[in-house]
């Protein structure tokens, strides 16, 4: 018979994280008691792994679900879950998210019975699809939202907006889909110095999106030096010719979405603004005037080929 072996350090501590996280789970059940005004609640472990442990919260005839993510995982993380499980409750292809609590890292969830048949493959092949949705592909959804609103507006007021937004479209395919998690205002007020070195603040319009946007906003009217410079610094290294045909497009959204913005608030605004309806037009001609050189349906080609490979 083998003699009862000591526990380890490392079974010691996992007994120890398991008992905080039933602390945790008492607690944040108490809580969501008293907020949603439940006479007397229950609760029994449901399971868990390294990082996460679920509990069944039953109230009379009501069952919950909540989840306990580990203390110690960064916020941004925590967050990025959070959104996840509302995004599929949004869409109706989750459970309806209860309660959330970020202090706590922990969500609370309506509990469903777990079913299986042969045919629920096919449910959830269909629900992952809409999971699957594209994301919003900024600047571009934004711009094409404005210029419709211009036209709708006032149909006569600009007619090159007509064909701005047509090579705006060309400029979308051969760009492709957001790659990249984006600031959308980045500018000189935008980036702050501290103590402990330079901060970027005023994170309103990120999103996901292309790099090269939040560059080209940067380096707009700025000498074509200077916009080099600009994408060398950011990649330490000399650009490869696909990304400077990327930048070029870029730069010309980043003028389309000044045009759109400012012609829109001056039409919204009576069109008593000439500050605003001058860089409107100013913005709008450069883009232009940009897309109507000799070479730019290569650089459409040599982008669109690119995302390709």
């Amino acid at each position: 018979m083998l003699a009862d072996c000591p526990p380890s350090h490392y079974e010691i501590q996992i007994e120890k994280k398991y008992h905080s996280m039933e602390i945790r789970a008492q607690f944040v059940a108490k809580a969501f008691k008293t907020d949603q005004g439940l006479d007397s609640v229950s609760l029994m472990p449901l399971g868990g792994g390294a990082s996460q442990s679920t509990y069944l919260l039953k109230s009379g005839q009501h069952s919950f679900v909540i989840k306990l993510f580990d203390d110690s995982a960064p916020l941004s993380d925590i967050l990025l879950i959070f959104h996840s499980y509302q995004k599929a409750a949004e869409m109706e292809i989750g459970p309806s998210i209860r309660w959330l609590d970020v202090r706590q890292k922990a969500l609370i969830m309506d509990y469903i019975e777990p079913r299986y048949t042969p045919a629920n493959i096919k449910e959830a092949l269909a629900a992952l699809k809409i999971f699957h949705r594209p994301l919003r592909n900024e600047p571009f959804l934004t711009i094409n939202q404005r210029i419709e609103e211009i036209l709708l507006r006032d149909p006569d007021s600009h007619t090159l907006f007509h064909e701005a937004y047509k090579r705006m479209i060309q400029i979308e395919k051969a760009v492709g889909p957001p790659n990249a998690f984006c600031h959308f205002d980045f500018h000189r007020n935008n980036m702050i110095q501290g103590h402990a070195g330079v901060f970027l603040i005023d994170f309103d319009d990120a999103g996901p999106g292309h790099p090269f946007y939040d560059l080209a906003k940067l380096t707009l009217y700025g000498s074509k030096e200077s916009k080099e410079n600009i994408l060398e610094s950011y990649l330490e290294r000399k650009p490869h010719p696909e990304e400077c045909a990327l930048f070029f497009l870029m730069e010309q959204t980043a003028y389309l979405s000044s045009a759109s913005n400012r012609y829109l608030k001056w039409i919204i605004g009576s069109k008593t603004s000439d500050p605003l309806h001058c860089e409107a037009i100013t913005a709008l001609s450069l883009f232009l005037e940009n897309t109507s050189k000799e070479g730019f349906e290569s650089i459409l080609k040599l982008c669109f080929e690119q995302r390709l490979h």
